[in-house]
């Protein structure tokens, strides 16, 4: 294998949202053997770029899934933003249905003013619908909202889409499953756009053809590299399309049940270092496969 895709969160990075020690050094030890690392994540570029940093790492970005792909030296290969008019639309929706939602640009991730406020209101109803609702973990989640970094406040979204700003990606957050279900049945009828999740309570909206797969092959295509050499690996439904499209799909052992089933093989926890054990063990030593 001379290229790998790694997503972020749920795969590289624990659950106290950091890379290990252990996935670092492996992540080198590849790099040194040739082996192009990609980091393949619905995050934004500067979120990336942030997480790395901490780790010591330098790697390509297959950035809010594959609308925006990036060199490791921040050239980018690819882009795929969603029109202006199509983020209108989504935007009209979000509203109408009271989302709490982020908007990745090439200028940070925009979120509304006090939009952490919806997720709040829903743990108040859920709290007094589900005694066994867990409260404070889902505080905890919007705390870790409130206090992301390269975040920009906005009264009304309507002026993101009047300017030079590029859309790459909404992101929607709910503890209400039907609502999900009501915002994704909506959205479907939108057309030209990619629909899908990185977790049981989210949506991720891109363009069509902003899809973590379209941008391994960009970034394998700018790199001389064959399909067939390619790996990718993940744990949830928004690296279904890399999976497709790679030489070898790897799983987190913390997937979705649906995910360990479609790939090549499955590997550790994201908390027991399951890329750095697929790293060494299926795509530095194939023999093991």
């Amino acid at each position: 294998m001379k290229l790998i895709a790694i997503d972020l969160d749920g795969t590289l990075l624990t659950s106290d949202g950091t890379i290990s020690l252990e996935n670092a050094k492996a992540i080198r030890e590849a790099q040194r053997e040739g082996v192009t690392v990609a980091i393949s994540s619905g995050r934004q570029i500067s979120q990336i770029d942030a997480l790395l940093a901490e780790a010591n790492l330098r790697c390509p970005a297959i950035s809010s899934n594959g609308a925006a792909v990036f060199t490791d030296d921040h050239q980018l290969i690819k882009s795929c933003p969603l029109h202006s008019e199509q983020a209108k639309r989504i935007y009209e929706i979000l509203e109408v249905n009271d989302a709490f939602y982020r908007i990745s640009t090439n200028k940070g991730v925009h979120v509304l003013t006090n939009g952490t406020d919806r997720l709040t209101n829903e743990i108040e109803q859920l709290k007094h619908m589900d005694f066994s609702f867990e409260e404070e973990a889902y505080r905890d989640i919007v705390r870790r909202y409130e206090t992301l970094a390269d975040v920009h406040p906005f009264e009304n979204a309507v002026g993101l889409f009047q300017h030079d700003i590029v859309i790459y990606k909404f992101l929607i957050q709910s503890f209400q499953k039907e609502k999900l279900e009501r915002l994704a049945s909506d959205l479907k009828a939108e057309k030209e756009i990619c629909l899908t999740s990185s977790g049981i309570d989210n949506l991720e909206i891109n363009h069509i053809d902003a899809q973590k797969g379209y941008g391994l092959m960009a970034m394998a295509n700018h790199l001389g590299i064959s399909m067939e050499q390619t790996a990718a690996i993940g744990d949830n439904f928004n690296d279904v399309s890399m999976f497709q499209k790679a030489g070898l799909s790897v799983a987190m052992g913390n997937g979705e049940k649906d995910i360990k089933e479609m790939c090549d093989i499955i590997t550790l926890t994201n908390d027991d270092n399951g890329v750095a054990y697929a790293i060494r063990n299926y795509i530095l030593n194939p023999e093991r496969t």
